[in-house]
């Protein structure tokens, strides 16, 4: 949530700096923008990476267990194979990041 906050009030300095058209105005608007994009590549790099290790613990476990001989999909996981992996529906992956920061 402490995420989205900083983004929301960089975007609205921005707004205000782009009113006002002055070219240092401008300029100081562009370097809000460009922090803005990177705090929301920066979550999502995070929360990627996030979901790699678990898939990467879930495997690990499958395989200690021998569970990957009593299902398809945990053998394909096992397999490293990526396509194994839970798919986002349109409604969960959106661009605006989440509000757990």
């Amino acid at each position: 949530m402490q995420t989205l906050t900083y983004v929301l009030y960089q975007l609205d300095e921005a707004m205000r700096y782009i009113d006002g058209g002055r070219l240092e105005q401008l300029r100081l608007a562009l370097v809000l923008l460009d922090n803005a994009a990177e705090l929301q590549l920066d979550r999502r790099c995070r929360d990627e990476r996030q979901s790699e290790d678990l898939r990467e613990r879930i495997r690990t476990q499958a395989i200690t267990m021998g569970a990957v001989a009593h299902s398809p999909e945990l053998a394909e996981l096992a397999a490293g194979n990526r396509s194994a992996q839970p798919t986002r529906s349109a409604s969960t992956d959106s661009s605006t990041p989440s509000s757990s920061t």
